[in-house]
């Protein structure tokens, strides 16, 4: 019976883990795409999938 109890609590931390770890993803997925919106508009460094794919100045900006 113990064996059990343990096995189910275990799966239901697993499963806590997953589920907050998809989230944090997703909310991190949305900043990333705020912040490469706000740098394309700034048009200092352009940021693509976390990454800083290229330095530029924007030549539009007056």
């Amino acid at each position: 019976m113990k064996l059990l109890s343990l096995i189910i609590l275990l799966s239901i931390f697993l499963i806590t883990i997953l589920s907050i770890s998809h989230l944090f993803k997703s909310f991190t997925g949305k900043f990333y795409s705020i912040k490469n919106f706000e740098w394309k508009r700034i048009g200092k460094i352009e940021i693509k999938s976390g990454k800083i794919a290229q330095v530029r100045k924007n030549l539009n900006f007056k």
